[in-house]
């Protein structure tokens, strides 16, 4: 981006105000305005509440060159709460309104992802740049935001998620050096138990769309390999592949997403009925943490044994 470092109007201080009145979290040392937003929709009375919590990277040089796009009429672009790199929260659009910041997503059924979450853009380069590491204090300061709001709001850790989640292929963003993990051993977001990998697993193509499909993923059961099944598992290596492959000593995944091109040399028959006693989910159904973990778990021995 080009342009000067500057921001919108501001005001500072813990519990600052700014557009909408007061900040919604104590941990707030900034609000700036924008008019990047609307109502959530569908209206409704009482107005709908987010249920969902967004990380993205800024992708930009710096924070203050972020926030002055975020505000900016003609970027067409915002988010709730920007962490700069030195762990100061600055919040640009009150959590009662949509935010502009996923875009063209989808998650468990819903297409309008803006509407239904909160988003927070970590001031990153993006990887590949200089200082993408998540400093300690950033990746402190984004714990402590993301508690408060899933507290605030009753966000479970299931509904905790990247940006390259809800956007396969289009998004990539908070990257592979984010850390989910750590994030979720501080009690932000949901991590699978160390699984075990059966001696030799079996996996059909269609089950692993099933599953994927079942934690939240857009994909089509097609029963092969095709490139939505290679975007879809890129996402979710993305979000879940690295610390799970360090669980499990057996198994030696990358923790980049890997080209799964000629798996389906070694794959059994896709047509065969699949063996499978987890609970299914739909997306009427509740969101259950473990039976989500379950199917992260399914996902990971699945992807491993096509590997």
């Amino acid at each position: 981006m080009t342009g000067p470092d500057v921001t919108g109007p501001s005001v500072t201080g813990p519990g600052a105000t700014g557009r909408g009145g007061t900040a919604d979290s104590p941990l707030v040392v900034r609000c700036v305005e924008t008019a990047n937003c609307t109502e959530r929709r569908p209206l409704t009375d009482p107005p709908r509440r987010p249920d969902m919590l967004l990380l993205h990277y800024t992708a930009m040089a710096s924070a203050e060159r972020a926030i002055h796009w975020l505000t900016t009429p003609e970027s067409g672009v915002s988010c709730h709460y920007v962490v700069t790199e030195e762990g100061e929260i600055v919040q640009l659009v009150p959590e009662a309104l949509r935010a502009w910041h996923a875009g063209v997503a989808f998650w468990r059924g819903e297409e309008d992802i803006n509407s239904a979450s909160i988003g927070i853009e970590i001031a990153n380069p993006g990887p590949g740049e200089v200082g993408e590491e998540f400093p300690p204090r950033q990746m402190q300061a984004v714990r402590d935001l993301a508690r408060d709001i899933c507290a605030r709001n009753a966000i479970p850790p299931a509904r905790v998620l990247a940006h390259s989640d809800v956007a396969p292929g289009r998004k990539t963003d908070p990257g592979p050096l984010f850390d989910w993990r750590w994030l979720a051993a501080e009690g932000v977001g949901l991590w699978p138990a160390a699984i075990h990998r059966p001696e030799q697993a079996d996996c059909r193509i269609a089950d692993l769309q099933r599953q994927l499909a079942e934690i939240g993923y857009h994909i089509v059961i097609t029963g092969v390999i095709d490139p939505q099944t290679q975007t879809v598992t890129d996402a979710f290596r993305l979000h879940w592949g690295p610390a799970v492959a360090e669980q499990n000593s057996s198994m030696h995944a990358p923790s980049r997403p890997t080209d799964m091109s000629d798996a389906a040399q070694t794959l059994p028959d896709v047509s065969a009925p699949p063996q499978d006693d987890t609970p299914k989910l739909d997306e009427a159904s509740p969101l259950t943490d473990p039976v989500i973990a379950a199917r992260i778990r399914d996902v990971w021995a699945a992807l491993a044994a096509v590997a």
